[in-house]
C-alpha cells in the first residue's frame, strides 16, 4: 500500500485543476471537450497530463469512499483527454479496481470500437462483462486476448481460469495450455 509520501494532495490537485487551470481550447464553457479548436502533439500531451493528474484524483476520492466525487472527476478527465486511447485505458483500469463493472465494460468496448486493441483491453473487457454474469461475453473476450496474442500469459491465464473454475469445462481449459 503506498504509504503518505506516494499519495497526491488531493485538495491541492482539484483546486488547482478545477480552480487555477483555465482550459481555453481545450473545454468549453459546459465543460465538454472543444473540438472547434486545432490542438497539436504538445496541446496534446499537456491535456494527458491534466487527465492525468485527475485519474490520480479519482482513484483517492475512490478511496476514501468519495464515489460521486470520483465519477465527477473522471468526467472531467475524460473530457480534458477526449480522444486519448491511453486516458481511456487508464478510466477503465480504475472503474475496475473500484468494481464499477458496467462502467469498466462499457470503456473497454468503446476502446475496442475505437479500433485500440492491446490485449490487455480484451484481458479487462473480459473481467467486468464476468464480473456482471455476462458470461458468453466474458468468454468471447477472453479468446480474443488470447487470439490477439497466443503467449500473452495472462489472457492465457485469464480464459484457462474461466474455462475451469466458472464454466466447469476442464477439458477445454486444459486445451488452452497445451495450444
Amino acid at each position: 500500500v503506498p504509504g503518505a509520501e506516494d499519495r497526491i494532495d488531493l485538495e491541492r490537485t482539484l483546486q488547482v485543476i478545477r480552480n487555477e487551470y483555465r482550459f481555453r481550447g481545450i473545454l468549453r464553457e459546459d465543460g465538454t471537450h472543444d473540438t472547434s479548436v486545432y490542438k497539436d502533439d504538445n496541446a496534446t500531451r499537456l491535456t494527458q497530463n491534466y487527465a492525468a493528474a485527475l485519474i490520480q484524483a479519482a482513484d483517492e476520492q475512490f478511496a476514501r469512499g468519495e464515489r460521486e466525487a470520483g465519477l465527477e472527476t473522471i468526467q472531467l478527465a475524460s473530457e480534458i483527454s477526449y480522444g486519448s486511447n491511453p486516458i481511456q485505458y487508464s478510466l477503465g483500469v480504475l472503474f475496475l479496481r473500484n468494481h464499477e463493472w458496467g462502467l469498466a465494460e462499457a470503456q473497454f468496448q468503446t476502446l475496442v470500437e475505437r479500433g485500440y486493441r492491446p490485449v490487455a483491453v480484451y484481458r479487462y473487457l473480459g473481467r467486468a462483462q464476468e464480473a456482471q454474469g455476462k458470461q458468453d461475453l466474458a468468454e468471447g473476450s477472453y479468446r480474443r486476448a488470447l487470439h490477439a496474442d497466443p503467449n500473452d500469459f495472462e489472457g492465457m491465464r485469464d480464459l484457462f481460469s474461466y474455462l475451469w473454475e466458472i464454466q466447469g469445462k476442464h477439458v477445454e481449459a486444459l486445451a488452452v495450455l497445451e495450444d
